[in-house]
C-alpha cells in the first residue's frame, strides 16, 4: 500500500494538467501513487501509465465530482489534491506526512505561494464573518486555517470519508469553504506547514466572487448557524451595495440565505458526518483496490 495518494484533476487544460503532472513526477515522494481523474478527454500523450493511474469519469463530471472520484480511487492513508497548474519541489510531501503521526490530524495546509501572496488555506475566522464570506475573501494569510484550498491540500483519508468527500453539489469556490465550516464545526484538526511551498498563479485558483458562488457561501454559512437577515437589514445592505458598486454580490448574498436546496443539501452532510464521527473513523471502509485493478484506467466506485 502506498502511503500518500496525489489526486490531480483534468480542467480541460492539457498543457496545465502536465506542467503539474511533470512537476510530481520530477519531485515525487517515495511511496506514493499519482492519481489523474479525468472527462475521457485526455488522451496521456506521452503514455505515463506506467507511473499515473488513469481514472476516467463521466464527460459531464465537475472538479468537485473528478476529485471525489480520485479520493474513491486513492490507496492511501493521506491524500493530497492538488489542482492542475501547480508547481511542487523537491521535498515537498515529507513534512506534511509527519503531522499525520499524531492521530487528530485531519488535514494539513501547505503554504501556497501565489505570485508576492502566501495562502495558509482557507481562514478560521473569515468563515466566521459574512463581511468576509460576502466579498468571496476567505483565504487565510496568518498562519491559521480551517482547512485547506482546493488547490493544494493533504488530508487524513478516513477523515474526509467521513465528511463524504467534497460537497459535489458546490462549485470549486466553495466546495472547500463548506469543508472548512465542517471541520470546525465537527473539531477537526487543520494544521499549517510552512516548511512546504507550492507554487500556484492566479488563473489556477478557483474563483470566489461570483454571484454564484456568492450565493452559495451564502447558504453555507446560513445552514452551519447564520441567521438570515431582517427585511430592513436586507434592503439597507442592497442600498449600500449599490452605491457601493457590489450590488451584484449583495443580492446574490441575500438570495442564498434563503436557498433551501443548498441549506438542505449542507445540513444533510453535516448530520452524515456527525453520524459517521460518532461511529469512530475505524467504522468507515477505506476501499483499497486489489492488484488485477487495471492501471491504465482504475474506475472509481
Amino acid at each position: 500500500m502506498p502511503r500518500l495518494s496525489i489526486i490531480i484533476p483534468h480542467r480541460g487544460d492539457d498543457q496545465r494538467l502536465e506542467e503539474t503532472i511533470l512537476s510530481v513526477l520530477e519531485n515525487r515522494p517515495r511511496d506514493c501513487e499519482v492519481v489523474v481523474v479525468h472527462d475521457g478527454s485526455y488522451l496521456d500523450p506521452y503514455e505515463l501509465t506506467d507511473e499515473v493511474v488513469y481514472v476516467q469519469e463521466d464527460p459531464k463530471s465537475t472538479v468537485v465530482e473528478l476529485l471525489n472520484a480520485g479520493l474513491m480511487a486513492a490507496g492511501s492513508p493521506v491524500v493530497c489534491a492538488l489542482l492542475d497548474g501547480v508547481v511542487v519541489s523537491a521535498n515537498w510531501a515529507e513534512p506534511v506526512l509527519k503531522r499525520f503521526a499524531v492521530p487528530n490530524v485531519a488535514a494539513v495546509t501547505p503554504q501556497l505561494q501565489v505570485g508576492r501572496n502566501v495562502i495558509s488555506g482557507i481562514s478560521s475566522s473569515s468563515i466566521q464573518s459574512a463581511a468576509s464570506l460576502r466579498s468571496g475573501r476567505v483565504e487565510s494569510k496568518d498562519c491559521t486555517a480551517a482547512a485547506p484550498t482546493l488547490t493544494a491540500g493533504f488530508y487524513r483519508r478516513k477523515s474526509l470519508l467521513a465528511l463524504d468527500g467534497w460537497n459535489e453539489e458546490l462549485n470549486i469556490g466553495s466546495a472547500d469553504v463548506e469543508l472548512a465550516f465542517m471541520m470546525t464545526d465537527l473539531g477537526m484538526l487543520c494544521e499549517y506547514e510552512p516548511q512546504v511551498v507550492i507554487h500556484a498563479s492566479a488563473a489556477t485558483l478557483a474563483a470566489r466572487r461570483s454571484p454564484h458562488t456568492i450565493s452559495e457561501l451564502a447558504g453555507i454559512a446560513a445552514a452551519h448557524g447564520f441567521a438570515a437577515p431582517s427585511l430592513a437589514t436586507t434592503v439597507a445592505s442592497v442600498i449600500i451595495a449599490a452605491f457601493t458598486g457590489t450590488i451584484s454580490s449583495a443580492l446574490a448574498w441575500s438570495s442564498g440565505l434563503r436557498n433551501a436546496t443548498v441549506l438542505n443539501e449542507v445540513a444533510d452532510r453535516l448530520a452524515y458526518s456527525r453520524k459517521q464521527l460518532s461511529n469512530g473513523q475505524d467504522a468507515i471502509s477505506i476501499k483499497i483496490y486489489s492488484e488485477t485493478a487495471t492501471h491504465q484506467s482504475r474506475k472509481a466506485a
